[in-house]
């Protein structure tokens, strides 16, 4: 008989300083452990942004899993469209293969779905088939064009790893989806 893990799930707007440390600590171990000196400087200056919130999983009050939630108004095509955006999805090694992610992707869709936004966006390892696996159970697919973004230095940025997905409008997915262009996601990567 598996044994059932125990965790809490919380959203903040702006995580607890107590909580804060283990955060950062996650998200160095996920993304910039093995990273050479000069990538991970890069890759601050490119995600700045400061999402609206962060969902993190809890077990006996220590963070085991987190992501952070964005949502910004863009133009593509001469439409506006509400982008949701997910970002920072890791947790920690021990506890991976879970389900712990994928129940936090759960319930980041749902928050953005609240928030209003039309489609949602996040860039990730599109060559790494647990990644897109993941996303993929949640709707997102690739997209054929780059997107666009400033970094924090005023750098821009222009990449080939993004990854939509519907939420409230067809209509807008599909015009991302369906489009030529280079999108333009604004300040920060996501």
């Amino acid at each position: 008989m598996k044994k059932k893990i125990a965790y809490e799930i919380r959203t903040y707007s702006k995580v607890p300083r107590k909580l804060k440390t283990q955060v950062e600590k996650i998200c160095h171990e996920c993304f910039y452990a093995r990273m050479p000196k000069k990538e991970v400087k890069e890759n601050k200056d490119k995600y700045c942004s400061k999402g609206y919130a962060h969902i993190l999983a809890l077990e006996n009050s220590s963070v085991i899993s987190t992501v952070e939630l964005f949502r910004r108004v863009i133009r593509y095509k001469g439409k506006k469209i509400i982008l949701g955006g997910i970002g920072g999805l890791c947790t920690v090694k021990k506890k991976r293969g879970k389900g712990i992610a994928s129940y936090l992707m759960k319930k980041s869709m749902e928050d953005l779905r609240k928030q209003k936004c039309e489609v949602a966006f996040l860039c990730t390892n599109i060559k790494d088939p647990k990644l897109g696996g993941l996303y993929k159970k949640f709707g997102f697919v690739i997209m054929k064009q780059p997107y666009t973004f400033l970094g924090k230095s005023g750098k821009r940025y222009t990449e080939k790893n993004g990854m939509i997905a519907l939420v409230r409008s067809k209509s807008k997915f599909n015009l991302i989806l369906k489009g030529k262009e280079t999108l333009d996601i604004g300040y920060g990567g996501l």
